[in-house]
C-alpha cells in the first residue's frame, strides 16, 4: 500500500490497486487462521489488477513489474498456492 502512495497514481487507479490489499490485511490481522488463505485470493485480485491496468496503460511496465515482484514475494511467504 506504501508503495501504492508513493508512485503519485491517479485517484482510481492507486484506489482500484489499494482495495484489494487492504481487504487482504484485515484478514491477515483478524486473529483468526482460518481466515489466512483467503489473503492468497485477495493477492490474486491485486495481481490482476496490476496485470488490467498495466495493459490498458494506466501503470508502466516498471510500475506493474515492482507491484507484481512484491506481491509475488507476499504469496510466497505465505505459501499460496
Amino acid at each position: 500500500s506504501a508503495i501504492i502512495s508513493n508512485m503519485g497514481l491517479p485517484f482510481g487507479v492507486a484506489n482500484s490497486l489499494s482495495a484489494p490489499l487492504g481487504q487482504a490485511s484485515a484478514l491477515l490481522n483478524d486473529n483468526n487462521p482460518n481466515n489466512d488463505i483467503a489473503v492468497c485470493g485477495k493477492l490474486d485480485a491485486f495481481i490482476n489488477q496490476v496485470n488490467a491496468k498495466a495493459q490498458n496503460g494506466n501503470l508502466t511496465p516498471d510500475q506493474a513489474s515492482q507491484f507484481l515482484e512484491e506481491a509475488n514475494a507476499i504469496k510466497t511467504s505465505l505459501g499460496c498456492p
